[in-house]
């Protein structure tokens, strides 16, 4: 297995990341990119909102700039006692937009979780190209499930 290492934000949450991958963190928001380019996670803490639907609408939205978006399935799911649903896709990428770390024309396959926990909210976006989904599935399930809030 694909080794992780921790990291908190100083918002309160933590995940397991993937050792050796690029990271940029800002206000509300932190990503890993693998060097190559062809896997990214990221986790955007966002307004607080009960519906997680709403989180996943918006987040679709942002993606309409990309060519041929497909839902594979969207599923209700509970995490850390919290709400949330998760969307799995898959997308071709534009020219620029708001994943700089895309490759124009590539097909990328993601899950996004949206998740509800207490008073805050969470979008965590798992990515890799097509070619490499099925090579990465387990090591996304340990990051997406290695996030916490809190203590």
């Amino acid at each position: 297995m694909p080794v992780v290492r921790g990291w908190t934000s100083p918002d309160g949450w933590s995940i397991q990341r993937p050792v050796g991958w690029r990271g940029g963190k800002r206000q509300a928001y932190a990503q890993w990119t693998r060097p190559d380019r062809s896997a990214h996670v990221d986790v955007q803490s966002l307004y607080a909102t009960d519906d997680v639907n709403q989180i996943l609408d918006g987040s679709e939205l942002q993606l309409q700039e990309s060519a041929q978006i497909r839902t594979l399935r969207k599923r209700a799911i509970t995490h850390q006692g919290g709400k949330g649903l998760d969307w799995e896709f898959t997308w071709t990428a534009g020219q620029g937009g708001e994943r700089p770390w895309a490759a124009p024309g590539q097909r990328y396959h993601e899950v996004q979780r949206a998740l509800v926990i207490g008073d805050r909210a969470f979008l965590l976006s798992w990515t890799t190209t097509e070619a490499q989904w099925q090579r990465n599935s387990r090591l996304m399930r340990q990051v997406i499930d290695s996030f916490t809030v809190g203590g």
